[in-house]
């Protein structure tokens, strides 16, 4: 099992998806919470987690609730390419209450969702590289998206920074996810 253990702080969330195949449901992570699909079914495969079938193609999101706000999220995304987009959910209080991370071959955007109505906060005017490792750190009103390290996107939002429900998601596309990672920040 490889976990990515990016900060050195225990995590408070960890999923390696190392499991059964489960085209129905993500189950537990590693370290006990109970994985929330928001919209669309979540399994796994290959030791991945994946959106299995599709719900709405503007916010298929899988959650766990965390219970922190302030958060540093970590998450292997092995496969972007193409119209494939990945999504990091931070802070969603539902699928359309939420700020979220839109990672593809052409876009690296942080966007805010307020009762379901998107407005990009912010372009990180990268793509995301295949098999890179986003990281976001959401601290107070401050919101910080990485990749393999490198800052890319730096904000003050505060809309539900008290929200403690951080996941991931996708729009289009099979993309794969590995070594989700919380911890508090």
């Amino acid at each position: 099992m490889r976990q990515i253990l990016l900060s050195k702080k225990r995590p408070f969330v960890f999923d390696g998806f190392n499991r059964a195949d489960n085209a129905l449901s993500l189950g537990n992570a590693d370290t006990g919470q109970t994985w929330e699909a928001l919209s669309g079914t979540w399994g796994i495969s290959s030791n991945r987690a994946y959106r299995a079938v599709l719900a709405d193609a503007t916010t298929d999101s899988a959650v766990i609730e965390c219970n922190l706000a302030d958060v540093k999220i970590s998450v292997n995304v092995p496969t972007v390419a193409g119209a494939k987009v990945a999504r990091i959910w931070i802070r969603a209080t539902d699928k359309n209450n939420c700020l979220m991370l839109a990672c593809s071959a052409t876009v690296f955007n942080l966007y805010r969702y307020v009762a379901g109505t998107a407005t990009l906060k912010a372009a990180g005017g990268v793509a995301f590289p295949e098999d890179g490792i986003v990281t976001v750190i959401a601290k107070g009103d401050s919101i910080k998206c990485y990749i393999n390290g490198n800052l890319k996107i730096a904000v003050i939002e505060s809309f539900n920074n008290t929200a403690t429900k951080h996941g991931i998601g996708t729009n289009v596309g099979t993309v794969s996810f590995d070594d989700f990672e919380v911890v508090k920040a």
